[in-house]
């Protein structure tokens, strides 16, 4: 029996982990699983399709959106894992207001289940809170937050039981054997392949180079901050979003949510980073922004989380797929990975069991795009 390596233990590599340990087709090994260092284990985790360009990557999203009920459900997995459904969202100036009702109406073009609702809807859905200035608002039905880490740890733990290998070790190197097939050097000893994976996220590109293969991406810093409030703040929606215009940023978005242990989560569109470190401006900015929304935010112990870096391909979009610059290496990066897991790994699973690029709703992410002569893509992020 043929075995599979997949090198990458966060929401991508243990969601395609699981999906190959359904079948009976080859052996499975995952390699650096479990790592608590994961961007997944530290994502905002916010399931949605808010980008509308370019078309076919947002369907791509809004089909993978679709598919996470049932992947709940197949992971045995209750309300826990997905939290409340459901995103809150107001502007609190003109210049945010016109963004926020342009993009609602966007969304309703492609089918979203997002409507405009009064500052009144808004305090009576959130009673906690209370923000002065509503100029506009709206509520996003089929948005939601999860736990990611929840749902990685799932997958592992269903593959597992279905006969893949773990293997905890940090990856230190990649060669190619000359009969065929690949050596996987890690802390924990040497694994041995025929086809490999490379869903490491971040570390993707170094690890693919050692195999002759350019994998483009951009450095992408993440910053989040958390807090423990007395009592649960957002009683009815998952998530809500507080966008506002600043005069050196234009508009921007403040991001709140409840975690799986009632924390608070803090996060913005756009962070303050000074030579890749995180400024307290951030967290001032927090504590002002909030506390003049509601008292239940006043006065918390806002922390920050370490900085960290997303998994972001040099023009957004996802790579998946086999590379064609090395025999029995499948590629699979990309942001927003907490959203397009269940659909990405469905597919890559398929493609991987027939060592072909078979599926065509793959094809628009495919690395040869980054070569001369094939159709580029590109999102805004």
């Amino acid at each position: 029996m043929a075995r599979v390596a997949i090198i990458g233990g966060g929401i991508i590599g243990s969601s395609i982990a699981y999906q190959l340990s359904k079948g009976t087709e080859y052996e499975v090994i995952l390699v650096d699983g479990g790592n608590p260092n994961t961007v997944s284990q530290k994502s905002f985790a916010w399931i949605n399709a808010w980008a509308t360009e370019p078309q076919v990557y947002h369907d791509f999203r809004r089909d993978a959106c679709a598919l996470w009920h049932t992947f709940i459900e197949e992971l045995g997995g209750d309300e826990s894992f997905a939290y409340k459904q459901k995103a809150l969202k107001w502007a609190d100036d003109e210049k945010s207001a016109k963004y926020l009702q342009d993009s609602v109406v966007r969304l309703q073009e492609h089918g979203h289940d997002i409507r405009e609702i009064s500052a009144e809807d808004l305090y009576e859905m959130e009673p906690k809170l209370q923000p002065e200035s509503v100029q506009f608002a709206a509520l996003a039905s089929d948005e939601r937050v999860v736990d990611s880490g929840r749902v990685a740890s799932r997958c592992l733990e269903i593959a597992e039981e279905n006969g893949v290998s773990l293997v905890l070790g940090k990856v230190s190197d990649i060669s190619r054997k000359a009969s065929g097939g690949y050596t996987i050097i890690t802390s924990e000893g040497i694994t041995n392949c025929d086809l490999l994976v490379l869903a490491a996220g971040t570390g993707t590109p170094i690890l693919a180079s050692k195999l002759g293969i350019d994998v483009p991406m951009v450095d992408s810093p993440g910053i989040l901050a958390r807090a423990s409030p007395p009592e649960s703040v957002l009683q009815s929606t998952g998530m809500v979003q507080w966008y506002s215009s600043l005069p050196d940023k234009g508009v921007v978005s403040y991001h709140l949510k409840h975690d799986a242990n009632g924390d608070l989560v803090f996060g913005e569109g756009d962070g303050l980073f000074v030579n890749g470190e995180v400024t307290d401006a951030f967290v001032e900015r927090q504590h002002a922004q909030w506390a003049e929304c509601s008292n239940h935010l006043k006065g918390l112990d806002i922390k920050v989380d370490p900085l960290w870096f997303r998994p972001v391909p040099l023009d957004g979009l996802p790579i998946v797929g086999f590379s064609p610059e090395a025999d029995n290496v499948y590629l699979a990066v990309t942001h927003s990975g907490i959203t397009v897991a269940p659909l990405i790994a469905k597919l890559a699973a398929q493609e991987i069991k027939s060592r072909t690029n078979s599926e065509p709703n793959l094809d628009p992410f495919r690395i040869e795009r980054f070569h001369s002569g094939f159709p580029s893509l590109r999102i805004n992020l």
